[in-house]
């Protein structure tokens, strides 16, 4: 039986390649080849809806299995906001906006929806989530040229933000919400596909 290859569908190069080298040292792990895709995403509250609705056009685009997941921030203070938003919102407002809404200490957290769409648009969801708290402000945040809601949120156990975690290969598998969903994307698919 040939290999299946498996597409993760995006326009993101660098969530490609984290998404790559995490497969290939899960190994026994499917065939990942990259579908370069930007998708018009719907505006909703609902991660879930917003994922299956990119599977179910990645799927008939790519005639194929493919993975796709979307990325939502939640405050405690605001439970749906940003939400699915995070990336319009942050482009809009930066990390000083941001500050104007949360305070140091408030809760936080990141979610990774994945979706697994194959033969005929069957969906499988799998769900990654980081919890944490806001970091406090710093000042190279004025300077920052690329504003990423990583650099606010410290996980809980951990004393750096987010984003600096995923810098480091060992313990940015550890926090990582996008990882958290693929680890059990690979427990289902190996329990459901021969490798």
């Amino acid at each position: 039986m040939s290999e299946q290859v498996v597409f993760y569908a995006t326009g993101n190069s660098v969530k490609y390649r984290e998404v790559r080298d995490f497969m290939r040292i899960n190994a026994p792990a499917p065939k990942l080849a990259l579908f370069d895709a930007e998708f018009k995403e719907i505006q909703t509250k609902d991660v879930r809806e917003v994922t299956g609705k990119k599977g179910v056009d990645a799927f008939s685009r790519a005639g194929a299995p493919v993975l796709v997941d979307n990325f939502a921030v939640y405050f405690e203070r605001y439970p749906t906001f940003p939400g699915t938003l995070a990336k319009y919102v942050i482009q809009g407002v930066g990390l000083k906006g941001i500050y104007k809404l949360v305070k140091p200490g408030d809760r936080v957290a990141f979610v990774s929806e994945l979706v697994f769409t194959q033969d005929g648009g069957k969906q499988k969801f799998f769900h990654g989530r980081v919890d944490g708290q806001v970091a406090p402000w710093n000042d190279a945040f004025e300077l920052d040229e690329d504003p990423m809601f990583g650099k606010i949120m410290i996980p809980d156990g951990a004393s750096v933000s987010y984003y600096d975690l995923k810098m480091d290969p060992i313990e940015g598998n550890f926090f990582g919400c996008r990882i958290r969903a693929l680890e059990q994307f690979l427990t289902w698919y190996r329990e459901n596909h021969q490798l």
